[in-house]
């Protein structure tokens, strides 16, 4: 099975790439690939990544023998190595084909914290315009009323 994630909607055809660069990868490496998954979320959320759900319930299940991921942030950007060792204590390896651990510390550091304040403030933004949404229903309930 071949994972892929990308956190907006505007990256969908980072997403179509990222996923052929996987299967081309598998392919070229003697896997077989029976699934092709993928989510557009933040790698900052887990619960509304439906794709990284069924790829947790199969591994569960004892269905999964290996998992092949472009980057270890495409799997979850923070708690990577937990999430391995719990895939691999289910019988399911975890394969990570971009060179990107080679990553310095600085640069790690630096992209876990873009992230960090990327999602929070796309959170915030959502919040206020749901407000925002909510105040302006009941401005115009109110003029319809009157």
């Amino acid at each position: 099975m071949t994972y892929a994630r990308v956190s907006q909607r505007t990256q969908k055809n980072d997403l179509e790439t990222q996923k052929k660069r996987i299967y081309d990868w598998a392919i070229s490496n003697g896997y077989k690939v029976d699934e092709e998954l993928s989510d557009i979320k933040s790698g900052m959320s887990f619960k509304e990544r439906k794709s990284f759900s069924k790829l947790m319930r199969m591994a569960v299940n004892r269905e999964l023998s290996a998992v092949i991921v472009e980057n270890r942030d495409r799997l979850s950007r923070f708690g990577f190595e937990l999430i391995e060792q719990v895939l691999e204590s289910l019988g399911t390896k975890v394969i990570v084909i971009s060179n990107a651990e080679n990553k310095s510390y600085e640069k790690e550091l630096t992209d876990d914290l873009t992230s960090i304040i990327h999602y929070y403030s796309v959170k915030s933004y959502s919040m206020r315009k749901r407000l925002h949404n909510a105040e302006q229903a009941i401005r115009d309930e109110s003029v319809e009323n009157n």
